[in-house]
């Protein structure tokens, strides 16, 4: 039987980021009665989450040892609480999550395993700000792009607004990530039909997330006003 030569990249390898974890990034800036009361992230929708706990998404050391059991050259990490990022309202304070999620991720797995990469979170909510905190991720953190989550906010990325985000992503050579999550609103579609059958809700959502967000992007000329986005 031939060997498998071409390298395996895991495009889409989530961790499990937990509030705990991200806190002493924020200490000192916020009070600590409002960081040990609320969560971090907006939750995304009324839909029942989680999987059976898996060691190696918690972990470099164990996202190592999946990869070397699963065969895979090299990770590129995203948040799963996270992805409600998007409902975030304050401009402020996303960027100061943004950031305390990239730095909790360079130091607890980029750092520790160099087959670890990461997409970072930007404060979309500031497109400023998210092109300024992109360029820190990508070249004080060695992260490889940028997130925008699908869900939560209220216009398209084809809006013109998003262009610093863009141009500084085409500048630095990184692609930009379009990412779904939310199953029942923020996403533009009436899943109501559906009932609470999850599976149905989290095809759709996802597809139709990243399908309307690229639409508006094409008809709102995203790509001829940045032809080398990545």
């Amino acid at each position: 039987m031939a060997t498998l030569t071409t390298p395996v990249i895991d495009g889409d390898g989530h961790i499990y980021e937990r509030d705990e974890d991200i806190r002493p990034y924020l200490r000192g800036k916020y009070p600590d009665v409002m960081l040990d009361t609320y969560y971090l992230f907006p939750t995304l929708d009324g839909w029942r989450r989680g999987l059976p706990p898996r060691g190696h998404r918690y972990d470099a050391k164990g996202w190592s040892e999946f990869m070397d059991h699963a065969k895979i050259s090299q990770s590129v990490i995203y948040p799963t609480m996270g992805l409600g990022f998007g409902f975030t309202r304050d401009p402020v304070w996303a960027a100061d999550l943004a950031a305390a999620y990239n730095n909790y991720v360079s130091d607890y797995f980029l750092k520790r395993n160099a087959r670890l990469k990461a997409v970072a979170l930007i404060p979309v909510q500031d497109p400023q700000a998210a092109a300024k905190e992109l360029t820190r991720a990508v070249n004080d953190l060695g992260m490889v792009g940028g997130l925008l989550p699908a869900p939560g906010l209220d216009v398209g990325y084809g809006d013109a607004r998003f262009d610093p985000i863009y141009a500084e992503a085409q500048r630095l050579g990184v692609p930009v990530a379009i990412h779904g999550a939310a199953r029942a609103h923020g996403i533009g579609i009436n899943l109501d039909h559906v009932g609470a059958d999850g599976g149905q809700a989290f095809v759709l959502a996802h597809t139709f997330a990243q399908m309307s967000q690229f639409t508006h992007m094409i008809y709102g000329r995203v790509f001829d006003r940045f032809p080398d986005l990545k």
